[in-house]
């Protein structure tokens, strides 16, 4: 019987591209959907734990992550959606993630509880780490989405869901 022997080297080889793919695969696997999407209509988002991508302008940057916003024009006209979402990145968020870019970003989606209490309710976020997840500027400079404007009416009590619209 002939016997077939392999390059040393092959094994290792192998192993690697198969742990890369395995650590590659929540970025590669995850699909796009809009904010008010990962968002929802209800304060916990029907997406959580799962991996996706978002599109969205930088609005605003903090030490540990940054929002993004649906282009005006682009919202899904659902007055309880939210058209905004934070990216919570642990640490200093990409350079390249400043207010007035257009940004596709991947990651978890997850519900913070401030403060860690019970009581209080949670937020939606994208929980991004750097070298798994997906950051990639899609063009500079653009306008950022208009402000928008609270008013005593939007403050009903006894309504969980009232303020998701604006999370």
């Amino acid at each position: 019987m002939k016997r077939h022997v392999l390059p040393k080297g092959i094994f290792r080889a192998a192993r690697i591209l198969f742990v890369a793919g395995f650590l590659c695969l929540p970025a590669a696997a995850q699909r796009e959907y809009p904010i008010a999407a990962i968002q929802g209509s209800r304060n916990i988002s029907t997406l959580e734990n799962q991996f996706v991508r978002a599109s969205g302008v930088v609005t605003a940057r903090l030490r540990n992550g940054f929002f993004i916003q649906t282009p005006d024009g682009q919202t899904d006209n659902d007055p309880k959606t939210s058209e905004g979402i934070y990216i919570f990145t642990r640490a200093e968020p990409p350079p390249d993630a400043v207010p007035g870019n257009a940004v596709t970003v991947s990651g978890r989606v997850t519900e913070f509880r401030p403060g860690n209490v019970v009581a209080t309710l949670t937020i939606t976020e994208i929980s991004y780490t750097q070298g798994r997840d997906f950051f990639a500027v899609t063009a500079k400079n653009v306008a950022l989405p208009k402000p928008v404007v609270l008013s005593p009416d939007d403050f009903k009590p006894n309504s969980v869901d009232q303020l998701e619209k604006y999370e």
